[in-house]
């Protein structure tokens, strides 16, 4: 991210977090690498991997501009780094065992 643009863009992030609680993430965060200032990371957790797949399917045109605001702030050039994660071998939320820990 562009570090002239952290204030509208955490503002920005903010909404985002809203969006994403909405449409379905039963845990959202985001956070910012000490060693790298302005870069960040943005994490939730849902239900399922279908779940998710039916987040893509309801993004709301209001979600999508929001979005789009957001990659506009970041260093020209860059794009986000998107991962997908599941949880232990039976791929389900490995906080249910205690760990504490979510994808």
């Amino acid at each position: 991210m562009r570090s002239e643009a952290r204030a509208e863009f955490l503002h920005l992030i903010e909404r985002l977090g809203a969006e994403r609680r909405r449409d379905g993430a039963l845990r959202w965060g985001v956070f910012e690498d000490i060693a790298e200032p302005n870069r960040f990371t943005e994490t939730m957790s849902v239900a399922s991997w279908l779940e998710h797949l039916r987040q893509h399917e309801r993004v709301t045109e209001d979600a999508r501009a929001l979005q789009q605001a957001i990659r506009a702030l970041l260093q020209p050039g860059t794009k986000p780094d998107v991962r997908h994660l599941v949880g232990g071998a039976d791929h389900g939320p490995l906080s249910r065992h205690g760990s504490g820990m979510d994808a």
